[in-house]
């Protein structure tokens, strides 16, 4: 059987067809095998933020998670997703040895406040390893381009988030 036919299966055995369930399973399940498809060739994306898979890649890392944090994302470390993400850092810190390092790029040095300076303590204490960076004061060829969030799992597969105009999250792109 297909990996398609199982999750219709599933559905089919578990559920009345007629029910709102049976069609979020199945949809469910064709969204996910889409991107098991798309990850055939070592890319996948999806619309806006995607912390599932974020935590999930956090779960299974074995050596190394890398992450940069623009001001964009600074609101999200008030979030409950937040604390999960970090909780999973942790689990993969004390459990699996993982070197955990996390880089805040900031626009410019007032943004390095009290806040960020907490932030940074918070996850120190989690013996993560903090950094943080002006932009405008690195050399000009560091700040070319764009700089999008992202995360690299064991230097296998990135997880990237872009932004529009407006620095809201639009695309989150897994690439190994």
């Amino acid at each position: 059987d297909s990996v398609p036919d199982l999750a219709k299966g599933f559905a089919d055995v578990l559920l009345p067809s007629d029910s709102i369930l049976h069609t979020f399973v199945h949809l469910e399940m064709s969204r996910v095998v889409g991107h098991m498809a798309d990850l055939t060739n070592l890319s996948a994306e999806c619309p806006g933020e995607n912390h599932d898979w974020m935590l999930t890649l956090t779960r299974a890392a074995e050596r190394s998670i890398y992450a940069t944090s623009t001001s964009v994302d600074r609101q999200f470390w008030n979030s409950e997703p937040a604390g999960r993400y970090l909780d999973a850092q942790q689990a993969a810190i004390d459990e699996q040895g993982v070197e955990v390092r996390r880089l805040f790029l900031l626009e410019s040095a007032r943004e390095l406040d009290d806040r960020l300076l907490r932030l940074c303590e918070e996850q120190e204490l989690r013996r993560i390893d903090v950094r943080a960076a002006v932009l405008p004061e690195l050399p000009p060829h560091l700040q070319r381009g764009t700089t999008n969030d992202f995360i690299l799992y064991d230097e296998e597969v990135s997880f990237e988030i872009e932004q529009d105009l407006r620095d809201i999250n639009v695309r989150t792109r897994l690439t190994a």
